[in-house]
Formats: structure tokens, C-alpha cells, sequence
């Protein structure tokens, strides 16, 4: 796949790495996102922090509500560190929706622009992400671990990639978790490549 292809008027590329992995997740709000690739970004790492750490008292049990756990962030790291990722193309008309979801007007994440190199071709891309403002470290729900998984298996991520998502730390959130449940219905309205539950603690959930 050219770079030309993927840089078509319009539209920009963006960089998921967490949530975002999952074509179900993403268009929730962003209908028209596209797989474009499954891309690796050099000199990150990935991790899970607060996403209320930034936000006054009175915002943070509203921004914690959402995963009830911790969110995934990049944090730069030596060369040899990396993030697999799926790159998607969004129309310009979208891009104050995912501003919007990842929290850049209250301070949340910021967006910044990464290179990334594209497994299928090798060929290097600019593209869109967004870290975390403030990175306090916090383990992810299992719910949002769960939602992370899928998209990686859903995007073709390496299987020694996934299985070291799969050893992540979560909190044990046991409780209801609407911002997973407003996914799974759109797992549920979706195509046949949908993966199942990753998680064990989480199957058979009723939604």
C-alpha cells in the first residue's frame, strides 16, 4: 500500500493504540473511520495511567466513570521500545469528534503527530495520536483491557504482541462498565470478524 494512497484529500490518518483498536469502539462517534494498516511506532512504550490525574476534583469521578480504571497512553522511550497500533483514515468532518473522545479540551490528552511504519509494506506514515497529558500510572479495567485485546486480534496484531497485552495487570472491576456495553452492542450489530472476549472474567456478560 503507497503513502499516497492512504493521504487522501479530506481525510486524515490516525494512530490507535488503546480503545481506538477496535473498529466497534472508534465508530461509536467517528463513523468514518477506516483500517488502513496495522503500523508500528519506534521509541514509545504503552502504558495505562489516570485519565483524571489532570482534570479539578469536581471533573475526576466523571472522566473515571467511563472505564472505571486506567486508560492507555505512549510515553517515550529508548529506540528499541515500540507500540503496534492500527492506522485508520478519518474524514476531516471527524476530527473534533476524536479531539472530543479523547478528552482535549478538558486537558486529558493532548495531540501530537508520530511517525509510523507499516507492517504490510514498510513504508513510514504521519499520522495523528494523542498521549495523556499526565501520566500517573493506574491498571486498566477489565473491561477496557478486553476492548484493547479484540482490536488487536481484530487488526492482525503479532501473536507475541497480544499475548503480552494479555499479561497486563487490570484492577478487578467488577461493577457496570456503560461505556462497554454501548460497544458490545455495536460488536453485536457488526460483521462476522468481531473477536470474541478476551478476557476470561468477562464472558457472559448480558448486555
Amino acid at each position: 500500500m503507497s503513502v499516497s494512497s492512504l493521504a487522501r484529500p479530506g481525510r486524515f490518518l490516525y494512530f490507535g493504540f488503546g480503545s481506538n483498536l477496535l473498529r466497534e469502539r472508534l465508530r461509536l462517534a467517528n463513523k468514518s473511520a477506516k483500517f488502513q494498516a496495522t503500523g508500528r511506532l519506534s521509541g514509545y512504550r504503552l502504558e495505562f495511567a489516570d485519565p483524571s490525574h489532570s482534570l479539578p476534583q469536581s471533573d475526576r469521578d466523571k472522566a473515571q466513570r467511563t472505564w472505571h480504571g486506567g486508560a492507555a497512553t505512549i510515553v517515550e522511550a529508548d529506540a528499541q521500545k515500540f507500540v503496534f497500533g492500527t492506522v485508520w483514515s478519518l474524514a476531516d468532518g471527524d476530527s473534533d469528534s476524536l479531539d472530543s473522545q479523547e478528552g482535549v479540551d478538558s486537558g486529558i490528552y493532548e495531540r501530537i503527530s508520530v511517525t509510523v511504519r507499516l507492517l504490510d509494506s514498510g513504508q513510514e506514515v504521519r499520522c495523528r495520536s494523542y498521549r495523556m497529558v499526565r501520566c500517573q500510572p493506574m491498571a486498566p479495567s477489565p473491561h477496557y483491557l478486553d476492548i484493547i485485546l479484540r482490536g488487536a486480534v481484530q487488526s492482525g496484531f503479532p501473536a507475541d504482541y497480544v499475548d503480552n497485552l494479555r499479561k497486563r495487570q487490570h484492577n478487578g472491576y467488577a461493577g457496570e462498565c456503560i461505556k462497554y456495553f454501548e460497544v458490545l452492542r455495536q460488536c453485536a450489530a457488526a460483521a462476522d470478524d468481531v473477536p470474541p472476549c478476551q478476557i476470561d472474567a468477562l464472558r457472559g456478560l448480558q448486555f
